[in-house]
């Protein structure tokens, strides 16, 4: 029989299959992009709550932020994600015990996660490094002993982290990144999916994530969008306040579309619009915005360094707490005539520095040594 002696790492996500946030979705990418490169250092695996197991993936069928278990522990302290962690994060202690399994790593994206972890590892066989990436807005001394090492995803939290004295050695910069699409859809079929959604020869804007008025900022969106010219439709992807969603259709009509779609249909409908906008003013890192531009759609955001560093463009960086000014900017002729340019130029910029081909060196190293 042969030994296998990899050392065995493994990335946890709690709702992965289950919940399609950015956490879950970054996760399920990273570990398939990890896994298609068969190192001879490591043998990755994924611990999830739920959901289909496939080679090397393992659920705990621990209890669900959604259930009425972890809703009515979060009424005594902490949130639902928390008691989400804190089961699943014990489940692990246990499973590695029991089966006395030696993980020499755990990555980590959900901060109660890391947290949890961090305490239990040192009960384990081989107490696994923890490395934490930290995709979220926090003061570096609340998360600094969530990790052994740090990942910052984010220009403005990896500046802010290094000038935390007990963060500056352990913390680097690693954005996220995702596979890179090749499989464009033909003209034919992009015809085919516009006449699917009635969307005829509409301009389209295009925004992914949850709907809500306080981070996402959809209400925003809608009302800029609703003074544009009808030639202009509004597809928003996510779930999330019913009634932000009512004023849309109030708004807009048959202009507006609120879909929920797997990864592969959402892709579909990036390559049939013209424009991806996101209007929150601050993200933990934002993975639709690399995701819209690896599909080449020009992306619109807040004027934040964080997005200016992503983008590396300033010009479609514009001031989105104003009202009125995503609309003016949306009917700036040098920005309607050369939205394709941008698109362009943003595909480039993905590959140069989003994609896993060319991030892969570097989180292969971190997981490897």
């Amino acid at each position: 029989m042969t030994i296998d002696s990899r050392k065995k790492i493994a990335i946890i996500s709690p709702g992965s299959d289950q919940v399609f946030r950015g956490y879950e979705t970054n996760c399920r990418r990273l570990f398939e992009s990890i896994k298609k490169e068969n190192s001879e250092k490591i043998n990755i695996y994924f611990f999830k709550r739920k959901g289909f197991k496939g080679h090397n993936e393992i659920t705990s069928n621990t209890p669900s932020r959604n259930s009425f278990f972890i809703a009515a522990l979060s009424k005594l302290r902490g949130t639902t994600l928390y008691w989400e962690s804190f089961f699943m994060a014990l489940w692990i202690f246990i499973f590695c015990n029991i089966q006395n399994v030696n993980f020499g790593l755990f990555y980590v994206q959900e901060p109660s996660m890391a947290r949890f972890l961090m305490f239990l590892r040192k009960y384990m066989p081989n107490n696994p490094k923890i490395i934490f990436a930290h995709g979220v807005w926090m003061e570096p001394d609340l998360y600094a002993n969530f990790g052994d090492l740090i990942a910052e995803t984010s220009i403005e939290n990896f500046n802010n982290a290094i000038k935390a004295p007990r963060n500056k050695d352990k913390t680097i910069l690693l954005p996220h990144t995702l596979p890179t699409p090749n499989n464009f859809l033909t003209e034919t079929e992009k015809t085919s999916i516009r006449q699917k959604y009635g969307l005829n020869d509409n301009k389209i804007i295009i925004s992914v994530g949850t709907i809500d008025s306080n981070h996402k900022r959809t209400n925003y969106l809608i009302e800029e969008c609703a003074q544009l010219p009808s030639d202009w439709t509004l597809i928003v992807c996510g779930r999330g306040d019913q009634t932000i969603i009512n004023r849309a259709h109030d708004l807009l009509g048959d202009r507006f579309l609120n879909l929920y779609l797997s990864p592969q249909e959402v892709g579909e409908i990036y390559q049939i619009s013209n424009v991806f906008v996101h209007t929150a003013l601050r993200e933990g890192f934002g993975i639709v915005i690399i995701e819209a531009m690896s599909y080449g759609l020009p992306v619109i955001c807040h004027n934040a360094e964080l997005f200016k560093w992503i983008t590396k463009d300033s010009s479609n960086c514009i001031d989105m707490s104003t009202p009125g000014n995503l609309f003016e900017h949306l009917t700036k002729d040098d920005v309607v005539n050369n939205l394709k340019v941008f698109g362009n130029k943003n595909r480039e910029i993905f590959l140069d520095s989003f994609s896993w081909q060319t991030l892969k060196s570097r989180y292969l190293d971190l997981l490897e040594n």
